[in-house]
């Protein structure tokens, strides 16, 4: 008994790939993923309101800060720690915005019939990695949501130990931070733009790993089919020597490998693509 049938007595049968879904689902809710649109337009004004919010006012409201502080060290570096993390994170909405026919092309690739035909011969496998993938990004968002959450707590410890009202992100508004309810509102929305941000950021992140699980899961299946090459090819000898003759054995047979081999190799190259 193998990893994958050990596995399987625990894990629930599941659509294949449903991991990638997951994370595109999320990419696609949050508005950076127009594949799944129905009305493009509508879907595009969506994603520059959702890069405004998201990104645009806190980076802008970062960079100001920098500038009005500029000479003072420490309140800079501040400041510079988050626009290089948000800076980071933009280039990864950007790259899936600008290679979203790319992305759509890996994702299809997945959904065909060669990468599809053997799901149901090898279930467990299909099975077993696409339940490590989904297991990757629960335990991902878990600790995303950890680290969010306790930070988030940060202007409620201050105003428990009576300090001075506390932002979780420093940045320049063109308000008094300090008065009610523009802090509470600034707290808000930092930290809706924080949780957001880190649900969006894993979901990218686990897009990528979740390509590199189906190309191992691919792999393996490969690897099962080939070994098994000379596996059936041996049964079938038996079957046709009895029947029909070696004679006949050597050319039906052979026939057969050549196609195994032949969908083998065309199976290798689409996952190397």
């Amino acid at each position: 008994m193998d990893i994958f049938t050990e596995r399987q007595v625990k894990l629930k049968k599941i659509s294949a790939n449903k991991h990638l879904q997951n994370s595109l689902s999320i990419i696609y809710y949050l508005g950076f993923w127009s594949e799944w649109a129905k009305y493009k337009y509508l879907y595009n004004i969506y994603t520059a309101c959702s890069l405004i919010f998201l990104l645009g006012i806190t980076m802008a409201s970062e960079i100001v800060y920098v500038i009005v502080n500029w000479g003072n060290l420490e309140l800079m570096m501040a400041a510079v720690s988050m626009i290089m993390t948000n800076s980071t994170y933009a280039a990864k909405i950007i790259y899936i915005i600008c290679h979203h026919k790319r992305i759509k092309d890996l994702i299809d690739i997945t959904n065909t019939e060669m990468f599809n035909r053997d799901n149901n011969k090898y279930e467990r496998i299909v099975t077993y990695y696409t339940w490590q993938g989904i297991f990757h990004h629960i335990a991902y968002q878990s600790y995303g949501g950890i680290a969010v959450t306790s930070w988030g707590c940060t202007p409620i410890l201050y105003l428990v130990n009576k300090a001075s009202k506390q932002l979780p992100m420093t940045g320049w508004f063109p308000y008094n931070v300090t008065s009610t309810p523009a802090f509470e509102m600034t707290c808000l929305h930092q930290f809706i733009v924080v949780f957001t941000s880190c649900i969006n950021n894993i979901a990218i992140d686990t897009l990528v790993t979740g390509l590199i699980v189906t190309a191992c899961c691919q792999l393996t299946i490969l690897n099962y089919n080939i070994s098994s090459i000379h596996c059936a090819v041996e049964k079938e000898h038996t079957i046709l020597s009895d029947n029909f003759g070696i004679g006949t054995f050597t050319s039906e047979v052979y026939n057969k490998l050549y196609e195994d081999l032949k969908h083998c190799v065309k199976h290798s190259i689409m996952i190397f693509e």
